[in-house]
């Protein structure tokens, strides 16, 4: 039991840093999602004025260069935010594959003794 013990020691003393490196993570995580809300917001506030643009001049047959110029600043909005999704979901299976690490050598150690 007292090898146990030592291994649960070892292991709580290697995982010091990994609350750092995961609170680290979890703050771009955070400032990646505040910048996604951004890009959304935009987007949905670029989507009103052509919807207003659209239905002012209900009578045209063709777009004008603002309505299209809001469709393109839509589009990169989009594109923004699922580029902001990825790298997200790319920290967060950061994080995951850190707290696996940990957790399988803890489970090695204890299997050991």
């Amino acid at each position: 039991m007292e090898d146990i013990g030592l291994a649960l020691a070892d292991f709580v003393s290697n995982m010091e840093n990994v609350p750092s490196e995961i609170s680290h993570l979890f703050s771009e995580i955070t400032d990646l999602d505040e910048k996604f809300e951004e890009a959304l917001t935009h987007a949905h506030q670029c989507e009103r004025s052509l919807q207003r643009e659209l239905k002012e001049k209900s009578n045209r047959d063709h777009q004008g260069p603002r309505e299209l110029e809001l469709l393109t600043q839509i589009d990169k909005d989009h594109e923004h935010a699922k580029s902001l999704c990825q790298e997200k979901s790319r920290l967060t299976q950061k994080a995951l594959t850190i707290v696996q690490r940990h957790l399988a050598k803890l489970d090695a150690e204890i299997r050991h003794y």
